[in-house]
């Protein structure tokens, strides 16, 4: 009896020790889960903040610690310095390269700490579980050439040398400021109320302009944008970046002396150049889920990169799949780089605008029906629609509508055509950045393209950039 009675003894110090073996994996596997999430969420907010802050910073915008702040805040992070905070550096105290002291000036760094309390570990480990994720944001002004031989990226720029009236834009009150280039006919015409474009305008074409036309051309400069002055380290200087290549901010394009740049002056802002080559040249394939562009998006963080490949599309498909993956919440967009093989639609809802960083891309088209107030992610594009084949002059790629458009980043559309139709309210329709496309098509009114703008009332779409 004795010799059962120290079994059963023996049983229950196992089964004790069993127990608290399988909380103890419990606790990590639950707690651990928990702080996976929290990382994810953290360094999704953290990449918002960085862009957010650097955009503001680039900009000359003294707040722009304010306008990271703010952007952390709406991704769930308030800086309460108890459960959380956001500390935003001007230059990077962690500098993952070498910053040269001229360029302090263009490098932010921005750290965020997120904290939440055990559950089952605590019987274990009694201090909290604790995330922390940090990015580096650089202020890269896009040089665009004032030389008037060397045309730089424009806010209109035409790819085709086919397409007749390859730009055409005959809205009222149309204003473009960054200049325009057009492989083929350039044709424009407000005769509904006035227009502006600022900067220098250069065709391979005909130059089209009906009778009464409204509209006040004139040449204007680039000024690249520097922080404030108390920035430490001082100004970011232009001279620490060269000119954007070709892939990507635009650059030089082919040929430095084929513009007839003779005639050019304060009273003359066109020149007859000869075909330019794209200026962007981005790849649909890069986007792809085995292509360079979303590896370099999974490599900020795994989350950041999304692709929509469905077997069979449909209009509302995309929308869809982002609000019941988590995606859209509440009109906002998860930050990162979102592919898809099916057309996109966007546009807010229950009068709320949808906003957030997110640079969307698509082998077909891309719609925007109104309500949108979003920021590019990477490479500085907000649309990529690659929908089209060479010769789709009237191939709606991108297609602009509705009213109460606000977006900051470039659109991309090599092989068919970008729209702007239907009236807008207020000059609410408003894109900071330039667009390059096979052809472009501005029809409706109160449109506002600003790429590289010299006028004080706008400021210009910096070029940002994460992870230097």
């Amino acid at each position: 009896m004795l010799k059962k009675h120290l079994n059963s003894g023996q049983a229950i110090i196992l089964i004790a020790l069993t127990a608290v073996g399988l909380v103890a994996i419990m606790g990590l596997s639950i707690d651990g889960g928990r702080l996976l999430l929290l990382q994810r969420h953290a360094q999704n907010a953290t990449d918002a903040t960085v862009i957010a802050a650097t955009r503001a910073m680039c900009r000359g915008d003294e707040n722009y610690v304010q306008a990271g702040l703010d952007a952390a805040e709406v991704n769930g992070f308030n800086n309460d310095r108890i459960t959380n905070t956001v500390d935003i550096h001007v230059p990077p105290e962690n500098p993952s390269v070498p910053i040269s002291d001229e360029c302090q000036g263009c490098y932010l760094e921005v750290i965020i700490e997120g904290q939440i309390p055990g559950t089952f570990i605590k019987m274990f480990y009694d201090q909290p579980l604790v995330a922390i994720t940090k990015a580096i944001g650089v202020c890269k002004p896009n040089i665009a050439g004032n030389d008037p031989t060397d045309i730089g990226l424009r806010a209109l720029w035409g790819i085709s040398d086919t397409c007749q009236n390859t730009v055409d834009f005959t809205g009222s009150s149309a204003y473009i400021s960054g200049g325009i280039h057009t492989n083929n006919d350039l044709h424009y015409g407000a005769t509904g109320g006035n227009g502006t474009v600022i900067g220098p305008v250069s065709y391979a074409g005909d130059l089209q302009a009906p009778v009464g036309s409204q509209v006040e051309f004139t040449p204007g400069e680039y000024v690249p944008p520097t922080p404030p002055d108390e920035t430490a380290g001082g100004a970011c200087e232009t001279s620490c970046f060269d000119n954007p290549s070709s892939s990507g901010s635009g650059g030089e394009s082919e040929g430095e002396d084929d513009c007839q740049a003779e005639s050019f002056s304060e009273q003359n802002p066109f020149r007859v150049c000869d075909k330019k080559s794209d200026p962007m040249g981005f790849d649909i394939n890069d986007y792809a889920p085995t292509g360079s562009k979303a590896q370099e998006a999974r490599d900020r963080y795994p989350d950041s990169y999304q692709a929509y490949m469905p077997g069979t599309c449909t209009n509302s498909g995309f929308r869809e799949w982002m609000e019941s993956n988590g995606f859209i919440v509440n009109n906002v967009v998860r930050p990162g780089l979102y592919y898809s093989t099916c057309g996109i639609e966007l546009s807010g809802t229950s009068g709320r605008a949808l906003s957030g960083t997110a640079t969307f891309v698509s082998t077909q088209d891309i719609k925007i029906s109104g309500g949108i107030d979003l920021e590019w992610y990477m490479d500085e594009l907000m649309f990529f629609a690659a929908g089209g084949a060479p010769g789709s002059c009237n191939y709606n790629a991108v297609q602009v509508s509705g009213s109460s458009n606000i977006w900051a980043g470039n659109i991309y559309a090599p092989y068919g055509q970008v729209v702007f139709s239907g009236a807008q309210n207020g000059g609410n329709n408003i894109a900071q950045g330039c667009i390059v496309a096979f052809s472009i098509n501005l029809s409706g009114s109160d449109n506002r393209i600003i790429c590289n703008p010299t006028d004080p009332e706008f400021t210009p779409n910096p070029a940002i950039g994460l992870g230097e």
